[in-house]
């Protein structure tokens, strides 16, 4: 099976998902540890690519964020966009985030 069918599959039960998480600390901190993991092994795909330790590190805290935005708001209205066009609207909500800083 795919990732994106993987996604798919999982789109009817993740708001119902995310309420079961929010109301138990346990679970929370096991989705914390979970989220860790993965943001972990995202910075040592990405340092092996070629940016420094450091900067591997934030792009891969800063896309496991986006990811999870993403996928939040396309589980909670999936038919509104597709998960690449929450990529995109995460991303791009980022970027302009940044830029009005350096403003």
């Amino acid at each position: 099976m795919e990732v994106g069918e993987q996604l798919v599959a999982r789109v009817p039960h993740a708001a119902r998902r995310r309420a079961v998480i929010r109301a138990s600390p346990e679970l929370q901190e096991r989705e914390r540890t979970k989220f860790a993991a993965v943001t972990d092994a995202l910075a040592g795909a990405l340092a092996r690519r070629g940016p420094g330790e450091s900067e591997a590190r934030l792009l891969a805290h800063v896309g496991v964020a986006i990811f999870q935005t993403a996928f939040e708001r396309w589980t909670d209205r999936p038919h509104d966009a597709d998960f690449p066009a929450r990529i995109r609207e995460a991303t791009d909500e980022v970027a302009a985030s940044l830029a009005a800083a350096r403003r």
